[in-house]
Order: structure tokens, then sequence, then C-alpha cells
């Protein structure tokens, strides 16, 4: 398929697939036995495309989900090393998701506060964090 319609398979804009080839993340193939320079995208390419913006909607940066993407592709790394960089993302993920819960439950204590007339101290957003935000100096990745 070509641009126009893998950017309304894939959701994203036009100038949004030409940055994610720009930056390496698309890879699209040249038009088989043309010279016009359109590329071909396939069911793989949409696939990627989703997999990019999920790992954006995570919090992870683009260079993070390319390098990522080459070390899954690489045939220089072992299986075990794979295995090793999925679940290092696997717990980056799960950082993520209990920061998200976290919030969650703030907003939650928070909306009953003000349905209960806002009686007596309201929630403090620091009770529901415990372990989940990192101390100053401490990297989570």
């Amino acid at each position: 398929m070509l641009i126009a319609e893998f950017a309304k398979v894939s959701g994203l804009p036009r100038d949004t697939v030409r940055y994610y080839e720009k930056l390496g993340l698309l890879m699209p193939s040249a038009s088989r036995g043309k010279s016009n320079g359109y590329r071909n995208y396939t069911a793989e390419d949409v696939e990627r495309a989703t997999l990019i913006r999920l790992g954006q909607a995570l919090g992870f940066t683009l260079r993070e989900i390319k390098s990522l993407a080459q070390n899954m592709e690489s045939n220089v790394l072992t299986d075990a090393k794979k295995i090793a960089v999925m679940e290092d993302r696997i717990k980056q993920i799960e950082m993520r998701v209990a920061q998200l819960n976290s919030i969650k439950r703030y907003f939650r204590s928070k909306v009953r506060w003000i349905q209960g007339g806002g009686v007596g101290d309201p929630p403090k957003f620091k009770g529901h964090v415990a372990g989940v935000i990192p101390e100053s100096g401490e990297r989570t990745s």
C-alpha cells in the first residue's frame, strides 16, 4: 500500500509516517520494478506503527523504541539477551502501571472527598505513591 492508504490504516498522519521513516522506525520497501520513488507499506509496517504508538503511549521515547526494535531484529543478540531486554522493558511497564494506578487511587479518593462535601482534610497525593515515585537522583530506566 502507498503512504495515503498506510496513513489511513495506521491512523498516523503522513508527516508522522515520513518522520518515522527518517528516524529508521519504519522501513517500507521501494515499489517493485518502478523508479518513481514510491514506497510500499505492508501489514508488518502497520503492526510496527501500532507498536510505536503504543510504546509512546506507555512513555517510551522514539529513541528507546528504535533501540528495542533494533535489538529484537538483530541477529547479533542471543535469544537469552533478547529475553533479558524484553524483561527489562516489562519491568519498566510494570512501574508505569504502578504509577498510573497510584494516580487513579488518588483521584478516586479526591472524588469521594468532594462528593462527601469536602469535610476534613483533602486527600494528599503523597499517601498514594509509596514506592512508586523514585527518590531524587534515582533513575527508573
